[in-house]
């Protein structure tokens, strides 16, 4: 107790301490102000001499000091303890560096100068020291804090100049300096020990005289205690009683009271914290009643007041501490006015009933989460018997409340009673040791009801009910397991071919040549012919049906296969069995050919396919699943090259020769990154005047390893594959390029014929080809011509004849390369625009036997007839040219005017030959 008293006492001192030492302040930073004043005054120079940064540093000090004083006088006039305590520290450590500063910055500005010596600098430095020292202890003598924090930075400062010029400084000067500092140090130590002997002082005269104030009142209180003793005595006893008796009611009824006085308007309640003043019809109410049960409350209390209810009774919501809750208020008026009759005052009381709504609320909420959880849960006594079930395992089941509770658990599905007693003691079993029971199972309860059920039961612990000893949840699984089949079946099956997909037949097969004992079998590699064709010309859709009925004709064919699976795009594979003694290798082959001949029907049109088979033998060629598939697939490709409609049993010679073609294809997709591709230009000349009227585009592949290979050997491999699109956009810019060139030249009036394929017919890209290398290069449609294979136009589709009438549109000729070696018909010779007919080489080569040259005849008589120019490909000799100058072959075009030629090449030709008829016409 003294303790605090002494603490109380040295705070009030310290507090007036430090507003007598805020108020000292001021004068301290006036006077100091002053003497900064007079040192710009006295200086011992000329003002003109004084030097630019002491005279600044002096007066920025002096401005500080200012803005110090002006804010000092602020917080005094606040009476602001800690701010002003704070405020006066600063000021003071500032002030003791503002002194630093200013000494250094005076000795270096006279020591610059050179006009007086180090005696009279540290002299003049002194005599300004000692006043401020001695001001601000005087000042400061309560508050030795602040005079340190002025006296320690500005000390610092001399002591460290005269450390510096120390061996400047004679003895006389070190000695009166040293006497100088020890005489600062004992007055400090004086005042200080001075200060705290009177703080001490002050403190137990404080304590003494407010311990004499105590006993004087305390001996006050006593006498007036004692006069009134007697009577509280007698008081307290009574109330003590009645007291004692309704805290004991109230705290075990959990009951509070409250008083209104309607007069008055003042409403009080035990509860301090609801001590409130109130007018039940002001509004007021609505801040501590909650807004849902406000309109009841007052239309209650209203009732009550106008006597049309004997009790006011109502349960609502209040505010406490910012949270709502529950109470049950009960009041009753007990004073009225005499005359009117209006309520005076109000009495009643009011319960805590928050628990009771949570319980009730949770209970409620409990009860409907039961039964509207979407998962089955019961609750079973010590005997395993339902005594309560939700609405979903109702559902689940198929059966009634009424038809599950006293029944015993697993009755649906054991009927003997061996067998049921045997799962319960199972169940109790595994509850015991591990706190649960768990299983899945196949379910048909007696309701007919068949499900995959997934059961967990728990044991309840520190249950109420004494009945209650387990509970359980049932979970329907028969949607997750029929998903669980069918991600199995997504993960090893096509959709669309119902067949093993690579990965499974990846699994398969290394199963499959594992196994002991091994087994003997052929790897078949079937692919069919021309399927991107037929994609092209039907659609996808088309072309999926083709896959699912080639499935299902390989499957019903196969039925007895080993494996038989769908690996992707129109590639199959199938594993069949055959035995070491007789390989009947080619026997099941050509079953296989056999068995795809019949039609397949599409869209309610009858579709012939043909297959092409390569074939591995394990374990003869190969014991590994990578291994057999490459050599299946070689052996594939070798069937394909063949033409189709065949099968190729694996070799290792075939192998090299299919090495060096996959090789090709690689490179062939990066010849047009790298710009290995080049077009030559073949001049076609008339057979009338011999004079060059256009070039044939030839594409070449100039191979850095291989050199400069023939379309012949890479065009193929471009069209099982999307290049050939790229090819042709290629072709035609470059021959659109060379147009412009020849143009600029003077060769205005030649045109290049480009090929083209069925694939760039109907991926629809060619008409945008066409228009953006004629718009970039300025080329005419007459300028080019377009050449066609035969099997471009096999199918009279609607797709072909849009797109041969744009091509006619644009002034593009059409001509129809290597006449009479395809699949020609006469019908589409007149149901096409075709311009020219282009007679192979085949044909010309043979001119001198009379079977070949009727043919010829007659490919030019038929183009004549239907009005279209005829051109000769492969003219080597003079004994050619003269045949079919005289049977009226408009077009000439072979080695024996030109070889295909460079773009460089083909400008010098041109060049050479302009206007003039070409060496060979010279001779004859």
């Amino acid at each position: 107790m003294m303790d605090m008293h002494k603490q109380r006492l040295s705070h009030h001192m310290d507090r007036n301490l430090i507003l007598g030492a805020a108020q000292k302040m001021q004068f301290f930073i006036a006077g100091l102000a002053v003497i900064i004043m007079i040192y710009l005054l006295i200086y011992p120079f000329e003002p003109t001499q004084l030097s630019n940064s002491v005279t600044l540093l002096l007066l920025f000090i002096e401005t500080a000091l200012m803005i110090a004083l002006y804010v000092n006088r602020r917080f005094l006039v606040s009476r602001s303890i800690k701010p002003l305590d704070c405020h006066s520290r600063v000021i003071s450590f500032i002030l003791g560096l503002g002194l630093g500063l200013i000494n250094y910055a005076v000795v270096m500005d006279f020591l610059a100068q050179d006009a007086i010596g180090y005696m009279d600098v540290f002299l003049w430095l002194m005599l300004p020291l000692s006043i401020i020292y001695v001001s601000a202890l005087i000042t400061f003598n309560q508050r030795p804090l602040y005079f340190l924090l002025i006296f320690i930075p500005s000390i610092i400062t001399f002591l460290s100049l005269h450390i510096l010029f120390l061996q400047h400084i004679s003895s006389h000067l070190n000695s009166l300096i040293g006497i100088w500092l020890v005489t600062l140090l004992l007055a400090v130590m004086i005042v200080f020990y001075s200060h705290l002997r009177m703080r001490w002082r002050c403190l137990n005269h404080d304590l003494l005289h407010e311990k004499n104030q105590q006993a004087l009142k305390i001996k006050q209180l006593r006498q007036v205690v004692q006069q009134h003793r007697t009577e509280i005595e007698s008081m307290n006893q009574h109330l003590m009683r009645y007291q004692t008796d309704l805290c004991f009611t109230q705290e075990n009824a959990g009951v509070n009271t409250w008083f209104w006085d309607i007069s008055a308007r003042q409403f009080t309640v035990s509860n301090e914290q609801f001590d409130l003043n109130l007018k039940y019809d002001n509004g007021q109410t609505r801040f501590i009643i909650h807004p849902r049960d406000l309109a009841l409350y007052r239309q209650k209390m209203r009732q009550y007041l106008r006597g049309q209810s004997e009790l006011f009774e109502l349960q609502y919501r209040v505010k406490k501490d910012d949270q709502w809750f529950w109470i049950h208020d009960v009041g009753k008026i007990t004073a009225r006015d005499p005359v009117s009759q209006k309520p005076l005052q109000m009495i009643g009381i009011f319960k805590d009933i928050n628990e009771e709504k949570d319980v009730h609320q949770q209970l409620r909420l409990a009860a409907n989460l039961f039964n509207q959880i979407t998962e089955g849960l019961f609750v079973l006594d010590k005997d395993l018997r339902y005594i309560s079930v939700n609405n979903y395992f109702q559902k689940l089941t198929g059966l009634k409340r009424n038809q599950l509770i006293g029944q015993p658990f697993f009755s649906s599905r054991f009927s003997q009673k061996d067998l049921l007693q045997k799962k319960h003691e199972e169940i109790l079993q595994q509850v015991s040791l591990f706190g649960e029971y768990r299983t899945e199972l196949q379910e048909q309860y007696m309701s007919g009801n068949k499900q995959s059920i997934g059961i967990r039961i728990n044991r309840l612990n520190n249950t109420e009910d004494p009945a209650a000893t387990y509970v359980g949840n049932a979970v329907d699984l028969t949607e997750r397991k029929q998903q669980e089949q069918r991600v199995s079946y997504l993960k090893q099956y096509d959709l669309l071919t119902d067949l093993p997909n690579r990965f499974y037949f990846h699994y398969r097969l290394n199963k499959l040549i594992t196994q002991e004992p091994p087994c003997s079998f052929a790897l078949f590699r079937l692919n069919i012919d021309r399927f991107r064709l037929f994609n092209d010309l039907y659609f996808n859709p088309a072309g999926d049906e083709l896959l699912r009925k080639f499935a299902e004709r390989l499957s019903q064919y196969c039925n007895n296969a080993l494996l038989t699976a769908y690996l992707n795009n129109d590639d199959f594979v199938v594993a069949l069995q055959i035995s070491d003694a007789n390989n009947n290798v080619d026997h099941l082959a050509q079953g296989l050919l056999t068995a795809f001949q019949a039609p397949f029907h599409i869209n309610g049109q009858e579709k012939f396919i043909s297959i092409s088979m390569g074939i591995a033998i394990h374990p003869k060629q190969g014991t590994q699943v990578d291994v057999l598939l490459r050599k299946a697939e070689d052996a594939l490709l070798k069937a394909k090259q063949l033409g189709g409609n065949t099968y190729h049993l694996f070799n290792e010679q075939s192998y090299e020769h299919l090495s060096d073609k996959i090789i090709l294809r690689g490179d062939l997709q990066q010849a047009l990154k790298k710009k290995q591709l080049v077009v030559y230009y073949q001049p076609q000349v008339s057979s009338t005047t011999l004079q060059v009227v256009g070039f044939e585009a030839l594409i070449r592949w100039q191979h850095p390893q291989y050199g400069l290979i023939s379309p012949n050997i890479f065009i193929p491999l471009a069209e099982e594959t999307s290049l050939i699109t790229e090819i042709g956009q290629f072709v035609i810019f470059e021959s659109c390029k060379q147009l412009q060139i020849w143009r600029e030249l003077g060769f205005s009036d030649i045109r290049v014929s480009v090929n083209i394929v069925a694939q760039q017919v109907l991926r629809g890209q060619l008409l945008l080809d066409l228009d953006t290398a004629m718009a970039m290069y300025q080329i005419k449609g007459d300028q080019l011509e377009l050449e066609l294979i035969e099997s471009s136009l096999l199918e009279n589709s609607s797709q072909v004849i849009d797109f041969l009438s744009k091509i006619k549109e644009r002034d593009i000729s059409i001509s129809l390369d290597d006449f009479g070696m395809g699949y020609s018909s006469l019908a589409y010779l007149s149901q096409y625009p075709i311009d020219k007919l282009k007679i192979d080489r085949a044909f010309i080569s043979r001119i001198g036997d009379q079977k070949e040259e009727a043919i010829v005849n007659a490919i030019i008589a038929m183009g004549k007839a239907m009005g279209m120019s005829l051109i000769a490909e492969g003219v080597e000799n003079q004994a050619q040219l003269k045949y079919l100058q005289q049977h009226n072959c408009d077009v000439l075009q072979g080695f024996y005017f030109s070889k295909p030629l460079t773009a460089l090449e083909t400008t010098a030709y041109l060049s050479q030959y302009k206007h003039s008829l070409v060496s060979h016409s010279l001779s004859q």
